[in-house]
């Protein structure tokens, strides 16, 4: 009678007992007789059309008027759609805890109110320490601004991915990953955040590197003719749309070939490398040094006046890059010569104003 009677969601059923016959249908109602307590369980219960439900039932005995032990009355309540939500959130609360990818919980202030196994191994704090840390603690001077202005953008259940640097407890900054998400309540009277980050820093120092080979000499570290071409046809659209003029000196290093063949391709590098910090020493800092390769070097002045500062510049280059040096204990003077052209009077491309500065 009471398995029957559960084709409501929340029913009552009660079960006489009689001298011919006895339907207790569990230990929990010979407990709850022989007790005269009632009892309460929890479980999966098979209706009779199939289907599966999670019942909380609660079985209490009866007497009749003479105080003879009568019966049960049983409350069961199907509480299956609460008892799958309690799993998930368990699953969830362990995949937080476990997940590989640091995660931390803070409220609409940015105070964190939990983190998982990753964050401490990571930011090396203990557990205790984080109960008075912000998010923003988290991060250094600079950053911390940018990321409230994130939030303020972000509206209930929103996502923001980027990159962010962080500050480690011993003062160790590293580059992350990193996702922030609003989490509303279900009244939606306040926000939470939910952020998660893994450490970038050896992805970001791979793509410095590729970016640097990629657009810096390898030997001199000054620009190399890929980036010279790029900011050289940037110079360009500027000056076309200010009205201004520039210009490309082109230095090549007299009797280099000599250098190599008399004292050594190695010696020869440090030639080099000494005469492109002289460049990089005497250069403005908005001007631009590059080496196309082998003894020939490119400098771009820009917001040039006329040609005679130029003049002036080019005679502060030779004298600086004719002062006598000393290397493994060769003492000698490097002599070069330059060739100049002027935008817009000797060309308007990158093609143009190079081969006129080479062959000036």
């Amino acid at each position: 009678a009471l398995i029957q009677a559960f084709g409501n969601q929340n029913c009552v059923a009660s079960v006489e007992l009689s001298e011919s016959e006895n339907i207790i249908c569990n230990g929990d109602d010979v407990v709850a007789l022989s007790t005269g307590q009632r009892q309460q369980s929890l479980g999966w219960t098979q209706f009779l059309d199939g289907s599966n439900h999670y019942l909380d039932v609660i079985k209490a005995p009866y007497k009749n008027p003479d105080g003879d032990m009568s019966g049960l009355i049983g409350i069961a309540r199907d509480i299956s759609k609460y008892h799958l939500r309690e799993q998930n959130l368990k699953r969830l609360a362990k995949i937080f805890r476990h997940a590989a990818e640091c995660m931390l919980m803070t409220d609409e202030n940015g105070l964190i109110t939990d983190a998982n196994r990753a964050f401490f191994r990571l930011t090396g704090y203990y557990d205790s320490e984080i109960q008075h840390i912000t998010l923003f603690d988290l991060l250094p001077e600079r950053e911390q601004a940018v990321l409230k202005n994130i939030l303020k953008t972000l509206g209930p259940n929103d996502t923001w991915q980027g990159e962010m640097t962080l500050s480690l407890k011993d003062k160790r900054t590293i580059y992350t990953g990193f996702t922030v998400s609003t989490v509303s309540d279900i009244e939606a009277e306040s926000l939470s955040y939910v952020c998660g980050f893994i450490d970038i820093s050896e992805l970001k120092r791979t793509q410095n590197e590729l970016k640097r080979l990629a657009h810096y000499d390898n030997l001199t570290g000054l620009a190399n003719r890929t980036l010279l071409n790029t900011k050289l046809s940037w110079l360009i659209e500027e000056s076309q749309r200010k009205q201004q003029q520039f210009a490309v000196v082109f230095i090549d290093v007299d009797n280099f070939k000599h250098i190599n063949d008399s004292l050594g391709h190695e010696f020869g590098d440090k030639v080099l490398k000494v005469f492109a910090k002289t460049l990089e020493h005497q250069i403005r800092p908005y001007d631009v040094a590059a080496r196309l390769g082998g003894d020939e070097f490119v400098l771009l002045l820009s917001s040039v006046k006329s040609e005679r500062q130029v003049d002036a510049i080019a005679r502060k280059y030779l004298k600086a890059l004719s002062t006598p040096i000393n290397i493994d204990s060769h003492a000698f003077q490097m002599q070069c010569s330059l060739g100049i052209s002027l935008y817009p009077y000797h060309g308007e491309t990158v093609d143009e104003l190079i081969k006129h500065a080479d062959s000036a």
